[in-house]
Formats: structure tokens, sequence, C-alpha cells
């Protein structure tokens, strides 16, 4: 059986004992990142060797945990959320409905509003260009039917 290892109660590690550690870490952060910082450089080359080998027995794990982390940073959006997303328009773009491969994330684009930052629904790459290029330029798809139109004559 564990114990925590501050008060000794049974248990991994106790609640109150958890909740003191997160606040001291928060009041105490530059000195956390100064002490960090001295380790990274006295440990530069070990680390770099260590994620080396964690990111080269585990490639497509450590890119998807990659992609997870950007797409919450950009758009607040964790990941079974956005496979909910996915699935709720039945894993196929919004606007052409080609499917996204078994609600891979690569294939899927996050489309948003650039001005509120809104997410507005999940799009294949294609899709997404064309609708970029529409919100840049309101006469793209008059000016992309002349040039069709152009070289049907």
């Amino acid at each position: 059986m564990t114990t925590c290892k501050k008060c000794k109660k049974l248990g991994n590690q106790c609640e109150n004992c958890k909740n003191y550690e997160v606040n001291y870490r928060q009041t105490h952060r530059e000195k956390f990142r100064e002490y960090n910082a001295k380790y990274y450089a006295n440990h530069k080359e070990e680390i770099r060797h260590k994620d080396r080998l964690k990111y080269s027995l585990d490639k497509e794990g450590y890119k998807l945990r990659a992609r997870k982390r950007e797409i919450k940073r950009i758009y607040g959006l964790d990941h079974e959320v956005l496979l909910e997303m996915i699935s709720g328009q039945d894993e196929k773009c919004a606007i052409c409905r080609v499917s996204f491969n078994n609600g891979k994330l690569g294939q899927a684009c996050i489309d948003h509003d650039h001005k509120t930052g809104k997410v507005r629904g999940i799009l294949c790459r294609g899709c997404n260009l064309i609708l970029g290029h529409i919100e840049k330029n309101n006469n793209f798809l008059t000016l992309a039917k002349q040039y069709l139109n152009k070289l049907v004559k």
C-alpha cells in the first residue's frame, strides 16, 4: 500500500498535499523557472538524447500528441471535442462531404473565423483553402468563373 510522502496518509498523494504543492509552484514560479533553466543548461545533451530516443520509439504517437497540444493552444479544443465534431459531420467535410478517412487529424482542417477565433466546423484541406481565398477576396468566385468561362471558349 502506498502512502503520501509528505503527511504519510494512505494513498498516492492526499488532496491537501497536492493543493499545497500546486499553490507553492504557482507562488514560486520564477524560482522554478530559474532552476529548470540551469538544469537544462547543465544537462542539455542528455535531455536532447533522451528526447530523440523517445521520439524514435514512437514517432506517430509523438506527432499526434504534438497536434493535440497545438489544437488545444490555437483553438481551445480538446481532442475528444474535435472527434465529436468530426463524427457529428459523419466524418466528412462540412462543404464537399469527402470522407476524412476514419477521422484522422492530419486530413481534417479546423475552420474558424479569423476575427473572432470561433470554430465553425471541420473541412478538408481543399475546401479550407478555397474558403480562405473567398474570405480574403470577395470577388474570388466571380474571377474564378470568368477564368473558367474564358478557357471553355
